[in-house]
């Protein structure tokens, strides 16, 4: 009988570093990865539809940090409840958390999304975004064509 290998990991045994090390090295490339991304993106809005476009990409990323922001401390917030469950060993309780976790995550981002559509344009202005580059920075956040 071959037995399933266990996707549960036990990050209190075993070398500290090891640990650490298989923990982070996929955040970082994860991490790597946006910032290509990123620039990728910069590259091309900034060599194919100038400067004023490229301003107003960079006028979206105090809106997009807000928005990622929030939403990952709402998800942290969930991590000591989790944890808790998974320390105590009861995994139907961590089960429970976490599907509620994501529920409520969804609806959050939801929420999020639906605010930052609706108050976008007085969110730029209150950002003091300069005038000939805040039609651009509004429609990149809703993706709309200019």
């Amino acid at each position: 009988m071959i037995m399933a290998k266990s996707t549960v990991k036990d990050m209190t045994a075993g070398s500290p570093m090891k640990l650490v090390l298989q923990f982070c090295i996929p955040l970082f490339f994860g991490m790597l990865f946006q910032q290509f991304y990123n620039m990728m993106d910069t590259i091309i809005v900034g060599k194919f539809l100038g400067v004023s476009a490229l301003a107003s990409v960079g006028a979206t990323g105090s809106i997009n940090f807000m928005v990622i922001g929030f939403c990952m401390g709402v998800c942290n917030g969930f991590a000591i409840p989790v944890a808790q469950q998974f320390g105590a060993g009861d995994y139907h309780a961590l089960r429970k958390y976490v599907a509620n976790s994501v529920w409520l995550s969804i609806a959050f981002a939801g929420v999020m999304t639906v605010a930052v559509c609706l108050l976008c344009r007085q969110i730029l202005l209150w950002m003091n975004t300069p005038s000939d580059i805040i039609e651009g920075a509004y429609c990149y956040i809703l993706k709309l064509r200019t």
